[in-house]
């Protein structure tokens, strides 16, 4: 199982090594910046089902905590580079629970794509804008009383 997940887990993080990242648009369009990352991670779930729905579970298992703290993950290098350029760019992201900030990305985008591979959510444009603006500015972003006026 473990052999599993790392052959998965490796192929995830081999799409960073393919994006063609400018840490310049993080200056102009931080939203777009992080967007067109996480899309491709996205993306990636939906295209292998099968993947998407074992890389889930047994992150999800009561396993995965202990596994995680010893098991080596350097292959998610060129992703690690691409955090530490946006905690440069924006500091107060250090203030956040580095441990809590990428569990709920990173979960919270298998979870959503292991929802819509199964079906329980469509897979279309909507569900994926609504997944990416739920990650990047939670609920909050729907509680605008401005926006219920319209």
């Amino acid at each position: 199982m473990m052999e599993c997940f790392t052959y998965v887990d490796k192929q995830a993080a081999a799409i960073f090594e393919q994006l063609k990242f400018n840490p310049q648009i993080m200056l102009t369009d931080p939203v777009g910046a992080v967007k067109s990352l996480w899309v491709s991670y996205f993306r990636f779930w939906l295209a292998r089902p099968d993947e998407t729905i074992f890389y889930h579970r047994f992150r999800d298992s009561a396993f995965f905590p202990a596994y995680d703290k010893s098991r080596d993950a350097s292959y998610f290098g060129t992703f690690a580079d691409m955090v530490r350029a946006f905690r440069k760019v924006f500091p107060e992201l250090k203030e956040i629970n580095q441990d809590l900030l990428w569990f709920h990305v990173l979960t919270s985008t298998v979870m959503y794509a292991k929802y819509v591979v199964e079906g329980v959510l469509p897979n279309n444009q909507e569900t994926e804008e609504t997944v990416f603006r739920l990650l990047t500015v939670g609920l909050s972003g729907y509680l605008n009383l401005e926006r219920q006026e319209k």
